[in-house]
């Protein structure tokens, strides 16, 4: 049981580490899109 429990836990952390590495990049594309354009996402 306690392999498994190494096991998730160190996917868990990769997985945490690529999303807090992304997440930067999500903000910089977000921030270079015009407000109001159809890739905005916004729908004022």
């Amino acid at each position: 049981m306690y392999n498994w429990i190494k096991v998730l836990h160190v996917l868990a952390v990769i997985s945490w580490m690529a999303g807090l590495l992304y997440l930067p990049r999500l903000f910089v594309y977000h921030s270079g899109v015009a407000p109001g354009s159809e890739t905005s996402g916004c729908s004022r």
